[in-house]
């Protein structure tokens, strides 16, 4: 299933890795590290590689819940910030700006991995994404050694340490996902969740049981965990919001006491408020349900 990213890495596979600094929001600068450590980068993250895939499934992007013993895929064209990598990285090698002594620090954000193989006449480029571990932040109150001669020496100068991790892969326009939490940091895919949401806006407009949708969508873009609640459900929501009847919604609420927060306008219709717009979410979200048997409303992990 997955050996066309195992694969890809061969002994004659070309390594280059850089080490990535934020330069604002969207911006960032790279540095190459120096040549000669090629050999134990291509053995060791292959290595990795095929440790972290060994039985793994495939499973499909979910904003809210993460999968246990399962990788994304993800068409790169989705990720606007993928071009923003590879060019900085293009940046840094035309430019010749290797890692040294004056710019070498403990400020970095992301690994990147390059591997290239010429196949046919033909460069292709597979790439292994992680987020930097801040070794110097780690450890700042702790004591460092490291062997000179045979002799164990307190090392008081800055380290570097590529501990092998993978967080994401990107091969043919295709980003396949190993660690999700490291892999919206990097890839602050939370931007991802928010224009879902606003490229949504007319849908969610015509859902009729909302007295005001433009201060329901304001309330949910001020924080990252509504508005990637908000997106999982348009995503996966099945239903249709805008075909149900604001008196149909106004009794099924009313006549549960977990639904007390909810108050509705003159018009029968929900009033959003800071206190109950998570509920609402919720609602939205599927969460609560009514058991085939009994009717009764039951709460369940949602979509």
């Amino acid at each position: 299933m997955f050996e066309k990213y195992t694969n890809f890495i061969g002994e004659n596979t070309n390594v280059k890795v850089y080490l990535l600094k934020k330069q604002g929001r969207k911006h960032f600068e790279a540095f190459i590290l120096p040549n000669g450590i090629d050999d134990e980068v291509r053995q060791t993250y292959k290595n990795n590689l095929i440790s972290f895939l060994n039985g793994k499934t495939i499973a499909e992007y979910d904003f809210l819940f993460k999968r246990e013993n399962a990788v994304v895929v993800i068409q790169g064209d989705n990720l606007e910030i993928k071009n923003t990598f590879i060019e900085c990285i293009q940046t840094a090698t035309a430019e010749a700006k290797i890692l040294n002594i004056n710019t070498f620090g403990d400020d970095y954000s992301t690994i990147v991995i390059e591997l290239q193989n010429n196949i046919n006449n033909q460069i292709e480029k597979m790439y292994l994404f992680a987020k930097y571990m801040k070794v110097e932040t780690w450890y700042k109150k702790g004591v460092k050694y490291g062997f000179t001669a045979n002799n164990l020496i307190e090392k008081k100068t800055d380290i570097l340490v590529l501990n092998g991790c993978i967080d994401a892969i990107l091969l043919e326009n295709e980003i396949l996902v190993l660690q999700e939490r490291n892999f919206e940091s990097i890839f602050n895919y939370y931007e991802t969740a928010k224009q879902l949401v606003e490229n949504n806006q007319i849908n969610i407009s015509s859902w009729s049981f909302l007295s005001d949708t433009p201060s329901f969508i304001n309330k949910v873009m001020e924080g990252k965990t509504r508005t990637m609640a908000l997106a999982n459900a348009l995503k996966n929501s099945k239903t249709n919001w805008a075909s149900i009847s604001i008196q149909n919604v106004k009794s099924v609420l009313e006549s549960n006491a977990i639904f007390s927060e909810i108050a509705f306008d003159n018009n029968n219709k929900i009033i959003c408020t800071d206190k109950n717009a998570d509920l609402i979410i919720s609602i939205i979200r599927e969460v609560y349900s009514k058991q085939l048997f009994t009717n009764e409303i039951i709460e369940t992990k949602g979509v």
